[in-house]
């Protein structure tokens, strides 16, 4: 069983596999496969834990967003919400 701070924790990195996706898809226009698998893998971790159809809820909020990928002034890559 997790606790409430591990399934947080699980949900936070589910969330910015799908923000980075979706910067990738305003910024390039196109779909990178790299993507989908790490959100595969993961959706195995929601499922063994019966936190099944909760990553859907976080791919439906993103979904409804608009992100951009950007750099802070020493070069980390971080994301801005544009729209949603």
């Amino acid at each position: 069983m997790l606790s409430k701070e591990d399934k947080e924790k699980l949900h936070k990195i589910y969330r910015d596999i799908c923000i980075a996706q979706n910067a990738y898809r305003y910024d390039v226009g196109g779909y990178l496969d790299s993507y989908e698998q790490r959100k595969i893998a993961l959706r195995d971790v929601f499922w063994a834990f019966d936190m099944a159809g909760e990553e859907f809820e976080i791919e439906d909020e993103v979904r409804s967003q608009i992100w951009t990928r950007t750099s802070d002034e020493i070069g980390r890559i971080k994301y801005e919400k544009l729209e949603g």
